[in-house]
């Protein structure tokens, strides 16, 4: 074989090697979180009220990933949360710039609600902090949105305790690239290269 094509075939094996994009399997719906309606307070003067919670976190470091169900091991925040509800009078309800971190939350006052009250339901939106994150098994996903976008409701009617909806993202397995050659070693396959050119120079 002549020796520009000796070259050639090393030079295109060690491109295929180098430049090797990540790869995306199919998409998975992963939990993140959850929306609950539940008592609140007790009593003759009882409440219910909406909790957040956010399952996310490595619980070895603290978070409160819930594998299987919440598989999340990266501690992402909920940023930007908002919840408005039909059924009783009441504003919409912002919890904040910061947002929403890993855990359960207590209820804010702003809703709370009499257990008499009838709601009927409930949407709450957020962004993940993050869009690429690790599940607890390893493995890596790219979420296809970071928006959260839920609404609570029930069948029967209005909202009652232990009503929840599940805080979801459609996401994508994301594959680690090919191992790219360190400088060294491509002084290396420079240096073989050029080897190769000069002992076949010689032969000739």
């Amino acid at each position: 074989m002549p020796a520009w094509k000796s070259l050639a075939a090393l030079a295109t094996l060690s491109l295929s090697l180098t430049f090797a994009a990540p790869r995306d399997a199919g998409a998975t719906t992963i939990a993140v979180g959850v929306v609950s309606f539940d008592t609140f307070i007790i009593g003759p003067d009882g409440t219910n009220a909406f909790f957040i919670s956010n399952f996310t976190g490595d619980p070895s470091s603290g978070g409160f990933a819930l594998p299987p169900d919440f598989p999340v091991a990266t501690p992402l925040v909920f940023t930007a949360p908002h919840l408005e509800w039909i059924g009783v009078a009441g504003s919409p309800f912002n919890f904040g710039g910061v947002g929403i971190a890993p855990g359960p939350h207590d209820p804010e006052p702003q809703i709370q609600f009499p257990d008499t009250a009838a709601l009927l339901s409930a949407r709450f939106t957020a962004s993940l902090s993050q869009a690429i994150f690790q599940l607890t098994d390893g493995r890596f996903f790219a979420a296809t949105s970071t928006a959260l976008d839920v609404l609570l409701t029930n069948p029967a009617g209005a909202l009652a305790p232990g009503d929840f909806v599940v805080l979801a993202v459609e996401a994508n397995e994301v594959t680690q690239p090919t191992e790219v050659p360190e400088p060294a070693s491509l002084t290396l396959v420079a240096a073989g290269l050029a080897g190769i050119w000069r002992a076949r120079r010689r032969v000739k």
